[in-house]
């Protein structure tokens, strides 16, 4: 009786070994289609001229709304110049001597930016009360963008990031480049 838990105790823990590696390996094929994604956008930015960079090329790499795609409202002209400013940054930098890694596993979590669903949810405005807003349900929806999140950084200094990619989870597509400072918070600039 004894002999059966046991071989009953061995293969469980097998199982549960065999599904661990697979959700391991589809975390780590997951970051290396985004990394893939994210050095092969920045080689299209850096290569092309600005003029010549076109839709249809762009929409194989960054996931932003209809609107962005029409270069005379605002939002077109703000993705025209992130990209031109991308474009600019891009220019002086060799690419391999970066690496990118998901924020959840940075080597020095202290270094990177406080986001604007950490703070404290605002009570009131000048003493006018605010609408409720779920807290835990925007704290949820945070941890979330954290985990479609690529920090960017050079390979001899792991501990500096330097720029931040948000990749929407249904698409696996770029939502944005352009991290905001708002006081000491930050949030994504999304198009």
């Amino acid at each position: 009786m004894k002999t059966w838990k046991t071989i009953y105790l061995v293969i469980g823990l097998l199982l549960s070994m065999v599904a661990l590696h697979a959700q391991s390996n589809q975390v780590t094929t997951e970051k290396t289609k985004r990394a893939q994604l994210l050095y092969a956008f920045c080689r299209y930015v850096k290569q092309t001229p600005l003029q010549q960079i076109t839709k249809q090329e762009l929409q194989t790499y960054i996931q932003v709304s209809d609107s962005a795609w029409i270069p005379t409202s605002s939002k077109g002209r703000l993705l025209q110049a992130t990209l031109e400013m991308f474009q600019k940054n891009l220019q002086p930098i060799n690419l391999e001597e970066f690496e990118v890694t998901p924020w959840l596993k940075f080597s020095d979590p202290a270094k990177l930016p406080k986001m604007v669903w950490e703070s404290e949810p605002v009570q009131d405005i000048f003493g006018q009360p605010m609408k409720t807003v779920d807290h835990e349900n925007e704290l949820e929806a945070g941890r979330q963008q954290l985990q479609n999140t690529l920090i960017a950084f050079k390979k001899d200094q792991v501990d500096t990031p330097i720029q931040y990619f948000l990749f929407d989870e249904r698409t696996g597509k770029i939502t944005s480049w352009i991290l905001i400072k708002q006081g000491d918070l930050h949030y994504f600039l999304r198009f």
